[in-house]
């Protein structure tokens, strides 16, 4: 089940999306005027990210720092032209999860990002070094000006001004075969319905083939004729 959370301060407004499985993402829109302290800023925001991955017996644990430029007051980075600036994201692509709801069969975990934001004003000693940094030097930075985590780094940023983001928090579960069952009948319906009868089962087809490993063969089983009968379609 995919719930959506809006959530609005002084310094950003953020919209997440929470899924049954490992998949999950958060938008923030930065509040310049408010960050900055002027309606007409230049300088940058600058983001410390801790990202933590809990899968199983698996932790991931990143620190990161990222910048998005300012110029008279606006934000000169945003995502794929929408009104946002950041994205914390669980998953490979924002449009589809497949790979992440394979992931998460039979197994339960946690991801946790947590965000420090600074403003860096052009007049700050700072502001020529954030603007040498590299674009894309770290990965889950993505287009951004990024430089890699260091404790010298943190302790220079935190002399300026700077707030703390609400933790963004997913908790999953898909240890259980009847959740497994229901999550994956319910993703798998709204990937293929709305199509062709052709479509419809070459679509199943390729998802079933990759999604389930061999100790899930029985719950595929199940599965399979579920989506036969949810579908209309015949076998597979």
């Amino acid at each position: 089940m995919e719930s959506l959370e809006i959530d609005k301060n002084s310094f950003y407004t953020s919209k997440a999306n929470y899924t049954e499985y490992m998949y999950c993402w958060q938008y923030a829109k930065w509040n310049v005027e408010k960050i900055s302290k002027s309606n007409n800023a230049n300088g940058y925001i600058v983001q410390m990210v801790k990202m933590k991955i809990e899968n199983d017996n698996d932790v991931i644990i990143k620190q990161y720092f990222e910048a998005w430029k300012v110029e008279n007051g606006k934000c000169c980075e945003v995502i794929d032209n929408s009104q946002y600036n950041d994205l914390f994201l669980i998953g490979r692509d924002i449009y589809d999860s497949f790979h992440e709801l394979k992931m998460s069969i039979g197994k339960s975990g946690q991801s946790c990002f947590e965000g420090v934001v600074f403003w860096i004003d052009k007049c700050d000693e700072l502001y020529k070094d954030i603007d040498k940094w590299e674009k894309s030097e770290v990965e889950e930075a993505k287009e951004l000006k990024s430089k890699k985590y260091s404790e010298k780094l943190e302790n220079q940023f935190r002399k300026r001004r700077y707030f703390n983001r609400k933790p963004f928090v997913h908790k999953w579960d898909m240890t259980k075969e009847d959740d497994i069952f229901r999550i994956t009948c319910k993703y798998l319906y709204e990937m293929c319905d709305n199509y062709s009868d052709k479509l419809k089962k070459m679509k199943l087809e390729n998802y079933i083939i990759d999604l389930f490993s061999e100790e899930h063969y029985n719950i595929k089983q199940k599965v399979v004729e579920k989506m036969k009968k949810q579908l209309q379609i015949d076998d597979i």
